[in-house]
């Protein structure tokens, strides 16, 4: 058979040609080149089989074949844009191929050649165009030329490829593949499409095998099963016909394709892939930001200012400011919302840091006045407002007691030079962690003042060590926890320390000791081990020490009590102490509260009778033995005396009489013995005196107490003390005023109300 043979329809056929197209490109075209094929030299067929076993694999995968028709696809815009005017190739030209392998194999279908060849190469092998790898692949060619590697070559004519599609190839089209793909590059090409010209000139054999296979479905208007065709089994007809495949294969193909189709579109499975898509994005987000965060300052997202504001922020600022949604992130944007480029930057320091502490404690709901002006940008920073609620303080520790300020503080900025110095928000409902910024960005700061905010929780920053200027750093009666940062050593000027009523652990820093201006350390109420460190006796400016209610254990250290000349209060009660009071103790001229009751000591009491101006002497429920010592009588200022579930032991001292001030006596629990001491009736400021549970206390009650005009709580219950109650007594019961009264009716004659 010659190649006129197979010279274009005439353009009666023309209509009959344009339906079968889109059935050929959709489903290959095996029928019309199979026809070619029969045509071929026995020369021409050799070198036909040896281009064959070159061409590319079978796809396995979805990835595999878009990969081989993108290839194609790419070639045949190459070649549109070398403006190809005659034939598209279509396969895989051996880099090594002779033109003597290619004369042979004479093309029946190409009549002429065009002006370029367009070519890329690939590893050894040059590729024209790349189709879907087949099982059965029948290739014509023309003189191929030299094709430069890696470009196109211009002076030599078109080699011409066609890869074949068998039905085997269709079927084997994983669901998802873009059937778009093997349209443009499989028909697209091995039809010659006239990329660039005439699409009239270029009619070839596909045209026509198209055109045959048609009028065959059209005329025999059945299935395969004898039923009446309905378009879409047409159309599945038609597809099997070009590619020489059985109506089933092909009907089950296309079906996984439509199923597939179908079940990419269902609404939720969309709606899965779009969680799976967002989730994909948060995290390439994700991962993007936190490599950004190692480079350049120019990627920092910081406002805009007069210097590079970036370098006066700390890197652990810059890298929180990357966190989406952090305190930090959300300052930036509310800056980023104000022009600051007229402020200073120790101005944008304090708005931010003032900015990152308001979200950082769920600012929105704070109970602050309703005319406050936080994060007001047309407001100066230091009349944002400050809070101190002296009714909730009163209950606390009133650390402004006789400051003159009776929680009036009307600007941040006492000294009226726009520098942020006092911070009080005494409680507001702040609820969160302090951030970094509070501590770092504040340097001016003097006053911070948070107690009672029980929602702040989380640990002490290490950057506290940074407030230089800082005199009073109070967290009363906040959640803070772990513990206390060694850094606060670093803060010269620190007078104020309080962390009462919090969750703070661990033992006590030995660098406190460095504190040389400290005056105030309050820590009681937490959870504080070890032993007090001795080099807090280093602190010859404390006034108040209260390290009440902890776990504290070991000794008192005797340089707690050395050069201590301006101490207060001492409140150290409620720990795990072991040993006696250090004879020491009797060297703090000036301390009026003692407090060390429930705290393990043992042995006798020392000697302190130099602790004349001392008005609360707290030692019950320890293991202290030995006798109630007369030298109690010095302390001409003692209001409290608290010695009960103690083992104390001998009489009761007559000279407690001389202590006119003493409003309450507790000697209850001990091991006292002998009779109540007439003297005590002189004590007009009297108004508990127990002893209840001292069975050695023997004798009957003193006229002399009718005289206890303030008594309110007299205790003798579990004593063998008897007699009858001063009528005085019973007349204040009667009264009202004798609140609670306790004795053995059995043993003393009783009030007749009792």
């Amino acid at each position: 058979m010659t190649s006129q043979e197979f010279s274009p329809k005439p353009d009666a056929d023309e209509k009959q040609r344009e339906k079968a197209v889109p059935a050929v490109e959709a489903a290959g075209v095996q029928r019309a080149l199979e026809a070619e094929t029969a045509l071929m030299t026995e020369k021409g067929a050799a070198v036909m089989r040896r281009t064959v076993s070159l061409a590319p694999p079978p796809p396995t995968t979805v990835a595999q074949a878009n990969d081989q028709y993108q290839e194609a696809e790419a070639v045949l815009l190459e070649a549109k844009r070398a403006s190809m005017r005659e034939t598209v190739s279509i396969g895989i030209v051996p880099a090594g191929a002779t033109e003597d392998d290619d004369e042979t194999a004479v093309s029946v279908a190409a009549t002429t050649t065009t002006q370029t060849t367009a070519g890329v190469t690939s590893g050894t092998t040059t590729i024209v165009s790349t189709a879907t790898a087949t099982t059965g692949t029948t290739t014509t060619t023309t003189d191929t030329g030299d094709v430069e590697e890696g470009g196109i070559n211009t002076n030599h004519p078109t080699t011409t490829r066609m890869t074949l599609t068998t039905s085997a190839a269709l079927a084997a089209v994983p669901p998802g593949l873009e059937r778009s793909s093997l349209r443009a590059s499989v028909p697209g090409a091995v039809a010659m499409a006239g990329i660039g010209g005439d699409d009239s000139s270029n009619h070839n054999i596909m045209d026509e095998s198209s055109d045959e296979t048609c009028r065959d479905v059209e005329q025999t208007g059945h299935s395969s099963t004898g039923g009446i065709l309905d378009p879409l089994e047409e159309d599945l007809l038609v597809e099997a016909r070009l590619v020489g495949a059985d109506d089933s294969d092909v009907f089950e193909a296309r079906t996984m394709e439509f199923q597939w189709r179908e079940l990419a579109t269902h609404p939720k499975v969309l709606a899965m892939l779009c969680v799976v898509v967002m989730v994909a994005v948060g995290v390439a987000v994700g991962v993007t930001r936190r490599s950004n965060s190692d480079s350049t300052d120019s990627d920092s997202p910081v406002w805009d200012v007069q210097d590079p504001f970036e370098s006066n922020l700390p890197n652990n600022t810059l890298e929180a400011i990357r966190v989406p949604f952090s305190p930090q992130a959300r300052a930036n944007q509310w800056m980023l919302q104000d022009d600051t480029t007229n402020l200073t930057p120790q101005r944008q320091q304090q708005r931010f840091a003032m900015a990152t502490f308001f979200y950082a404690t769920n600012g929105e709901q704070w109970t602050l006045p309703s005319n406050h002006q936080w994060l007001n940008h047309s407001v100066h920073e230091c009349h944002w407002g400050l809070y101190y609620d002296i009714d909730v303080k009163i209950e606390g520790i009133d650390y402004y007691e006789g400051s003159g300020t009776n929680g009036n503080f009307s600007t941040a900025c006492p000294q009226n030079d726009g520098v942020v110095r006092v911070l009080v928000l005494a409680p507001i409902n702040a609820v969160g962690t302090l951030p970094n910024e509070l501590f770092q960005l504040l340097p001016e700061l003097e006053v911070l003042d948070l107690s009672w905010n029980h929602g702040i929780h989380g640990t002490l920053p290490t950057y506290i060590g940074g407030m230089q200027k800082l005199g009073e750093a109070i967290f009363e009666s906040t959640g803070l926890s772990g513990a206390i940062p060694s850094e606060v050593g670093l803060m010269p000027d620190l007078q104020l320390f309080s962390l009462h009523h919090c969750k703070i652990a661990q033992q006590m820093p030995t660098e406190i000791g460095s504190l040389s201006n400290l005056k105030q350390l309050f820590l009681e109420d937490n959870q504080i081990t070890g032993p007090i460190p001795s080099e807090l006796g280093l602190l010859s400016g404390l006034t108040t020490v209260e390290l009440e209610a902890n776990v504290l254990t070991g000794t008192l250290p005797a340089e707690l009590f050395h050069n201590q000349s301006n101490l207060y209060k001492l409140s150290m009660g409620d720990n795990f102490f072991s040993g006696s009071i250090p004879p020491q103790i009797n060297e703090l001229p000036k301390v009026r509260v003692l407090v060390l009751q429930w705290s393990g000591l043992t042995g006798p009491l020392p000697d302190m009778s130099r602790l004349t101006r001392l008005t609360e002497l707290r030692l019950g429920e320890n293991e202290i033995t030995g006798t109630l010592p007369s030298s109690l009588a010095s302390m001409t200022n003692l209001d409290i005396i608290i010695l009960d579930y103690t083992s104390l032991s001998g009489p009761i001292p007559s000279e407690l009489g001389l202590l006119s001030r003493i409003s309450e006596i507790w000697l209850q629990h001990t091991h006292l013995e002998g009779t109540l001491p007439s003297t005590l009736g002189q004590l007009q400021s009297l108004a508990a005196l127990v002893f209840s549970n001292t069975p050695a206390l023997t004798g009957i009650i003193p006229s002399e107490f009718g005289q206890l005009e303030n008594m309110a709580e007299f205790w003798i219950d579990g004593t063998m003390i008897t007699g009858s109650l001063p009528p005085e007594l019973c007349e204040l019961y009667n009264d009202g005023f004798l609140v609670d009264l306790r004795a053995n009716c059995s043993l003393v004659e009783c009030c007749s109300s009792y």
